[in-house]
């Protein structure tokens, strides 16, 4: 059963979409510190989000990749993957498609520009965060590239595939010309770019969020599980999603890759898809549908399938009903267009006498028309960063 404590499982490599039936819990890795442990186990109270978190962590793990994968690497191609602020990066793109409010608490009082103290407590803290992992961060104590950092823990390129091409290069035009020198410089500016953005990554999310998520000691919680749920951002996953590009243009592989992989960035392209909007939202009316910039709530809800593997008694969101009912709406339009008669056919041009040589007869044929967890923000009001 869904949800259940039990150790006895195996990691899912790969999710169809939509997600369908009862989904095993992640295993963590030894790699992983026992600080992640707990989040496999969290304070959830609100029906289907421990099965949504279960999808999540479980669609979003490591891919394979073959000891003896070169990845090209050059000069221009390196530094374009790490300008992250580009406005046509990859992460821009994507950022720009986040919704600007979150999907399961209020943020009203301080968006979008309000600035936040680093000693506020409760859901201003929460905000704070969730603000620089979107990129929309707000004064000094705020910081943009906490964003991209959670986004490349989704792409972060193997660093034994680059090393395979650096050796390869240098074997074959030397280790001392300009090319090498210069490409071999911008992977090494770029892996320790990457590698501190992450440790202040790490440093916010599991060190801190996923903490206050959980029941500490005593069994307090300061912010409610639910919170890590949140669509609005990008998910941090248990250990780094790693990939080998093929070739020297990153930015332009990273998309494909994106196209062919939905989970590295959470769904945002095919939002239907996502868990919360499947196995959580169904179950919380008071949510807000994930609907991300450039969509809208029909053209997602629509598409929506509800995850079978819920308890009907639980599925309790007006919303489903309603897309439910436009569904069948549609296919009963579609039926009664495709029995009634064609046009073409049902006309019936009468064979003109000699006075009525020049009379037309038209005949015209009208189709069938086709017709927040209650404030997730109860949170203590001791977490502080």
């Amino acid at each position: 059963m869904l949800g259940t404590r039990s150790t006895a499982f195996e990691p899912v490599t790969a999710i169809p979409a939509p997600i369908q039936g009862p989904q095993p819990r992640v295993r963590a890795s030894r790699k992983l510190p026992d600080l992640a442990n707990p989040v496999l186990e969290p304070a959830f109270t609100a029906p289907g989000a421990q099965e949504a978190s279960c999808e999540i962590f479980n669609a979003r793990i490591p891919q394979p990749i073959a000891s003896d994968r070169v990845t090209e690497c050059s000069i221009a191609g390196i530094q374009a993957f790490a300008d992250w602020e580009d406005p046509l990066h990859p992460w821009q793109r994507l950022r720009a498609r986040l919704p600007e409010s979150p999907c399961t608490f209020g943020a009203e009082d301080v968006m979008p520009d309000k600035p936040i103290s680093i000693r506020v407590s409760g859901l201003a803290i929460v905000v704070k965060l969730w603000r620089q992992f979107t990129g929309r961060t707000v004064g000094r104590t705020e910081h943009s590239d906490l964003g991209f950092a959670l986004w490349e823990r989704a792409h972060w390129i193997s660093v034994a595939a680059v090393e395979q091409w650096l050796q390869q290069l240098s074997d074959r035009i030397g280790s001392d010309t300009p090319e090498y020198l210069g490409t071999e410089a911008a992977w090494r500016a770029y892996n320790k770019a990457r590698n501190l953005r992450a440790d202040r990554l790490r440093l916010q999310i599991p060190k801190r969020f996923w903490v206050w998520c959980t029941p500490d000691a005593s069994g307090k919680i300061k912010c409610p599980a639910e919170i890590l749920l949140k669509p609005s951002m990008l998910q941090y996953s248990f250990e780094t999603l790693t990939w080998a590009p093929s070739t020297a243009a990153w930015t332009a592989e990273v998309v494909d890759l994106d196209a062919r992989q939905i989970w590295r960035n959470c769904w945002v392209g095919l939002p239907a898809e996502h868990p919360f909007s499947t196995t959580f939202a169904p179950c919380n009316p008071s949510v807000t549908l994930f609907v991300p910039e450039g969509s809208t709530r029909e053209e997602v809800g629509a598409d929506i399938v509800v995850n079978p593997a819920l308890r009907q008694p639980h599925v309790t969101a007006p919303w489903v009903q309603e897309f439910s009912d436009a569904r069948a709406q549609a296919a009963a339009d579609a039926s009664a267009a495709a029995d009634s008669p064609s046009d073409a056919s049902s006309a019936r041009t009468p064979i003109p006498t000699a006075d009525q040589a020049d009379v037309q007869v038209e005949l015209g044929a009208t189709a069938p028309a086709q017709a927040r967890l209650d404030d997730l923000a109860d949170l203590a009001t001791t977490a502080e960063i």
